[in-house]
């Protein structure tokens, strides 16, 4: 296995010429891509207090500065928290608290006596040049990232994934849903969470075009994007599915020749919906995952198969094994209840 960015790198050598990345006006090659992650790179060593194994927290937005950073700060051996770039002060401070970052990115409003980075550092033509290939230098059992918990039931809860995670994940889940290379995404989910920032690395390690839409707001615009850009994948959490009906019904089963696949994902949603959803799309993969933020999509279905089996979370997904186990840590046979594990290298 591979890291997400050993992976990118080496969709660099393939096709560097290949758009990886649009967001607005804003695009990028996989050579230019990977060129700029080296320069961000080379602006976080510069930075004062920077050390290898530090921390930084980084406003997740749609701006393609934030790529650049992001995998930039992975290079320089740093632990990334991508945080909402809304978020309000109190996690802010609850977060910074927790893993004390040496600086936080994009928070240019936010009042802290922490060192501050503008993501607008991260411009192609304001970052220092770099040469030297370091996308091999990332260690698959280091922490990449910590993941906070919305915190709805309690304090955020920080979750540390590794390279090895990342990458597991995105492995399973591409074979799973089954996009190829060619596939052009768009994205309109938030990356601070682990679906949208998912999605990132799933298409990027395959070599795809992701278009990163600010919002499911502009319905005329992420429909005009399906058709100018020859969208084959979409994804959606259940409340977008409802937004986009009620804001223009059942508008986007047209472009069901377009899609190839969409990933439904993150909250309950009804047989009755998921009927109705795949109904509009009669030769779409149309999938739904289950999992959590430590074990991202351990479950996958497909509505059209496992019309059958409709209200479940599905099946493991690939390279995933998932048991019932009683409170003395027993396995249970079929049929018995008990907790949900999970267990794989993602």
């Amino acid at each position: 296995m591979i890291t997400v960015e050993q992976a990118l790198w080496e969709q660099a050598q393939r096709q560097s010429d290949k758009v990886a990345i649009k967001s607005g006006k804003d695009s990028a090659t996989y050579g230019q891509l990977c060129q700029r992650i080296l320069m961000a790179k080379a602006y976080f060593e510069q930075l004062p207090g920077y050390a290898k194994g530090g921390s930084i927290m980084l406003a997740a937005g749609k701006q393609i500065e934030f790529l650049y950073a992001y995998f930039g700060a992975h290079l320089a051996g740093l632990v990334v928290a991508p945080i909402d770039a809304e978020t309000n002060p109190t996690r802010f401070g609850y977060i910074a608290d927790a893993i004390n970052p040496f600086c936080v990115i994009g928070f240019d409003k936010m009042e802290t006596e922490r060192q501050k980075v503008s993501l607008k550092s991260f411009r192609p033509d304001v970052m220092p040049e770099a040469t030297e290939s370091a996308f091999n230098e990332c260690q698959l059992d280091d922490v990449a990232d910590i993941l906070f918990t919305t915190g709805t039931t309690g304090a955020p809860k920080g979750v540390p994934l590794t390279y090895r995670n990342e990458a597991a994940a995105a492995r399973n889940i591409n074979e799973y849903i089954g996009n190829q290379c060619e596939d052009v995404e768009l994205l309109a989910l938030p990356v601070s969470h682990s679906f949208g920032l998912g999605r990132v690395r799933c298409c990027l390690t395959n070599g795809q075009t992701l278009i990163l839409l600010g919002s499911f707001v502009n319905v005329k615009k992420i429909f005009r994007t399906i058709e100018e850009e020859k969208v084959a994948g979409f994804t959606m959490v259940p409340s977008s599915w409802k937004f986009l009906q009620k804001m223009s019904g059942d508008q986007l089963g047209q472009f069901h020749t377009y899609l190839k696949y969409i990933e439904m994902g993150s909250a309950y949603f009804s047989a009755e919906d998921k009927r109705h959803l795949a109904s509009l799309f009669p030769t779409t993969r149309v999938t739904m995952h289950y999992g959590l933020t430590e074990a991202s999509r351990s479950a996958f279905m497909e509505f059209h198969v496992d019309d059958a089996k409709i209200g479940t979370v599905g099946k493991a997904s690939p390279y995933t094994d998932i048991q019932v186990f009683d409170e003395q840590g027993n396995m249970l046979p079929q049929g018995a209840e008990g907790e949900i594990c999970v267990k794989g290298e993602h």
